[in-house]
């Protein structure tokens, strides 16, 4: 398996095992907000890095961004 293979899967692991938060308090759900942000942006580097430029657009959608960052992104 070639390394960029490998660095998806761990991100997508790490993207699943928290996935599913609703039982997590005010502050862990702040976490793992911010680890999911980690984890998609990196999945989308790690995207680019194997030439699928498609799968690092979805995986940066995921990522939500401050609504002055999207006005700026869109122009």
């Amino acid at each position: 398996m070639c390394r960029w293979a490998r660095a998806l899967k761990k991100y997508k692991k790490g993207v699943e095992l928290i996935e599913h938060d609703d039982q997590f308090s005010a502050e862990e759900k702040k976490v793992s907000a911010d680890i999911k942000k980690s984890c998609n942006l990196n999945l989308a580097a790690t995207y680019l890095k194997a030439k699928d430029s498609k799968a690092a657009r979805k995986a940066c959608n995921k990522v939500s961004c401050p609504t002055n960052m999207r006005h700026n992104i869109n122009a």
